[in-house]
């Protein structure tokens, strides 16, 4: 984690010393993410539950109408599994850097956003609440159990945004994003990989969208 914030700290200083119309800003919203398991044998799917992203963005002018937007954010995610014997609430917490390229329209004012790029993820911790049935119980198992998982430390993927930059600094944007990682549980054998939608709303100090190259 602490390499992956060294990387965006590093782009944010670089910018500036390039003298760019740098700006900065802090970005919050929330996202929905759908999580696959696939354990070779079967495969399934869970339902999910809103979450919560926070962090911070960095807008590098590399041209008139292009521009790098590295971001660094907590996302928490959660998800619903429902077993025959079980069912599982959980909730994962991860720290990520995306890196977007975007194009962004016009030269004044209010700008339409269209951009990709890769993201990479640092996965904290995940935590599980499970509520077994009645099955379980005559084995002595708990009728609710709390767990906590370690996750592989990082998660890969790519992402597309498409968004509305006002004149007044502020930028609304949807996100797309799909892993190419994997987020590896305790058990053997075990992969999940994720489909994150999100929206999220940033402002950003500095600079301005008015400038003229």
């Amino acid at each position: 984690m602490k390499k992956m914030l060294t990387l965006f700290c590093l782009i944010f200083i670089i910018a500036l010393h390039l003298g760019a119309q740098v700006r900065l800003g802090p970005e919050v919203g929330v996202n929905l993410a759908h999580y696959k398991l696939n354990a070779g044998f079967f495969a399934f799917s869970a339902s999910s539950k809103p979450g919560i992203i926070a962090g911070a963005v960095v807008d590098i002018p590399l041209s008139s109408h292009f521009y790098l937007r590295p971001a660094a954010r907590f996302v928490s995610t959660s998800y619903d599994l429902n077993y025959t014997i079980a069912q599982l609430q959980g909730t994962i917490n991860s720290v990520q850097v995306p890196v977007n390229l975007l194009f962004k329209t016009g030269r004044e004012g209010n700008r339409l956003i269209l951009g990709a790029g890769p993201y990479a993820a640092y996965n904290v911790i995940a935590k599980e609440h499970i509520t077994t049935s009645g099955i379980l119980s005559q084995w002595g198992v708990p009728d609710n159990i709390d767990s906590m998982r370690n996750l592989n430390a990082g998660d890969l993927g790519i992402g597309f945004t498409a968004g509305y930059e006002f004149a007044s600094h502020f930028t609304v944007q949807a996100h797309l994003q799909r892993s190419y990682g994997h987020l590896f549980f305790d058990t053997q054998g075990i992969t999940v990989k994720n489909y994150n939608l999100a929206v999220t709303l940033a402002y950003l100090f500095g600079g301005s969208n008015n400038h003229r190259y």
